[in-house]
């Protein structure tokens, strides 16, 4: 039972809830016709009293039954403040215990029917459809959950869809905005973000992976540097089946023919498998590693003095997750992928053969 407080707080609903009870009493010969607060259907009223109904008995307070039109409409109109057309609480600890409880009872409803739906015409920022809040300090209750049992594969909790025919809409957003280390929207299970489409993916910022990487090919793309209003640039990653790191650079010789060369502090904290690549850059002539690379330095000679040799050198990572999670270069296909492929039309095979069949999704 809502307090006095919360009834006052939301007069336009209660009362008319109240007012089909006495209505219904009346034209039963339980009360006059006239009864205070009473709503006559097909009429227009004025309800300027709050007034409840209230049961103890374990069933429905109020049931109305209606078919082609709206069963309840409901609408506050006030001049300042936040005015509720229709507020649903409750008190139960029970699981499944619903405020407002919305059912569509339809096996093949039609375009964009809904249980519960919610419509801004909003032009600004503010202004949701449907808003969903946990109000507590604390815990980590959904403001919004959607869940499904579907088995089918792709079947969707939340689904958000964006209309417009241009423009950069989004079909849904998480924003994180008090807490630095909050997190915009959260994806779980095995695959935890599936993004389909032309453009799969954008990310405006910094992308940090705790994990494996892994793609059928990658690069750079920038403005190019020759004419960045009118063309990109692109380059492709440079792989390797090993996690390779690349060290290089320009070193001149002293007059006995002998350079240091410094690498960082971690190198051999990281590196293993050292190799060396030696290029002399003042003439035709032998250049060496004279001293192999220990304490993160290594030495060069060069046949003559005072020569500038450019070297490079490459080592193998070593490092704890490296060394957890090493590259397997070659995979057997589970039972479950064999005779499909990542990419069948590469192959002449038709799209059934996909190891992924991306969604169609509603709306798209």
């Amino acid at each position: 039972m809502l307090t006095r407080a919360a009834r006052m707080k939301w007069p336009l609903l209660a009362a008319t809830v109240a007012a089909l009870a006495v209505t219904s009493l009346a034209e039963a010969g339980h009360g006059p016709a006239d009864a205070v607060n009473a709503l006559h259907l097909g009429q227009t009223n004025t309800i300027d009293a709050s007034t409840s109904l209230t049961t103890s008995a374990p069933t429905t307070a109020l049931v109305i039954t209606t078919t082609g039109v709206d069963a309840l409409e409901a609408f506050a109109n006030p001049a300042t403040g936040a005015g509720v057309g229709i507020y649903g609480a409750t008190g139960t600890t029970g699981a499944g215990a619903t405020g407002v409880f919305g059912f569509l009872g339809s096996n093949t409803p039609g375009n964009r029917s809904a249980g519960v739906r919610g419509v801004a015409q909003s032009t600004g920022a503010n202004g949701a459809g449907v808003f969903g809040l946990h109000s507590s300090a604390s815990g980590t209750s959904p403001g919004v959950l959607g869940e499904t049992p579907s088995s089918t594969d792709f079947a969707i909790g939340v689904h958000g869809t964006a209309t417009a025919a241009n423009g950069s809409v989004v079909g849904a957003a998480g924003t994180a905005v008090a807490s630095p280390n909050g997190i915009g929207l959260l994806g779980s299970g095995s695959v935890g973000v599936l993004g389909v489409g032309p453009l799969a993916g954008l990310f405006l910022g910094n992308v940090h992976v705790q994990g494996t990487l892994t793609k059928a090919a990658g690069g750079f793309k920038i403005d190019h540097p020759l004419d960045p209003a009118h063309k990109y640039l692109q380059h492709s990653f440079v792989e390797s089946p090993e996690m390779k790191n690349v060290y290089d650079g320009v070193v001149k010789t002293n007059a006995t023919g002998l350079a240091s060369v410094r690498l960082p502090s971690y190198f051999q904290a990281l590196n293993r498998d050292f190799r060396y690549q030696l290029t002399s850059l003042s003439g035709l002539q032998l250049v060496a590693v004279a001293k192999k690379i220990r304490g993160n330095r290594f030495t060069i000679q060069s046949e003559k003095p005072f020569s500038e040799v450019s070297w490079q050198v490459t080592g193998i990572r070593k490092d704890r997750y490296a060394r957890a999670h090493p590259i397997r270069v070659e995979l057997t296909k589970p039972p479950s992928e064999q005779g499909r492929y990542l990419r069948p039309e590469l192959y002449g095979e038709p799209q059934a053969l996909a190891v992924h069949e991306w969604p169609q999704l509603p709306g798209s």
